[in-house]
């Protein structure tokens, strides 16, 4: 996860913010980072919407189990951050699980990890009608 900065809080007139940094974080940088940079960018923006997302299922998640460890620790302490800020009173905040991200085969990645033009097509498919749901909130 980046270090919080206040460049994102910058940003004018946000329809939404997408919390997806999960893939580039780890799970101690989540739990020792998460809430300063919500709170960086909430404090800029109370009423704006905030989606967390998950770290993907990659191709190998199911075979490798250090990737799967890593990812699911990851994943685990997202959720125990959005439940935390849920817990204080935050509203307007969504949280989206990667079930069904780019699909069940390995085409959407390449080098198991990144996304391929048909992973990017699924994955802007499966965050669309999320999108629109929260933004009409």
């Amino acid at each position: 996860m980046p270090t919080p900065c206040p460049f994102t809080a910058s940003v004018e007139d946000p329809a939404i913010f997408v919390f997806d940094y999960v893939p580039n974080a780890w799970d101690y940088l989540i739990r020792e980072k998460g809430e300063q940079f919500f709170r960086i960018v909430r404090d800029a923006h109370p009423d704006v919407p905030v989606l967390f997302l998950e770290d993907p299922h990659f191709a190998h998640y199911e075979w490798d189990s250090k990737i799967k460890e890593e990812v699911d620790k990851k994943n685990a302490a997202q959720r125990e951050l959005f439940e935390k800020l849920k817990k204080q009173g935050e509203k307007k905040i969504y949280y989206l699980k990667s079930d069904g991200m780019v699909g069940e085969d390995a085409e959407g990645f390449v080098e198991n990890i990144h996304f391929t033009d048909l992973g990017m097509m699924r994955y802007a498919d499966w965050i669309s009608p999320y999108l629109r749901k929260y933004l009409k909130k």
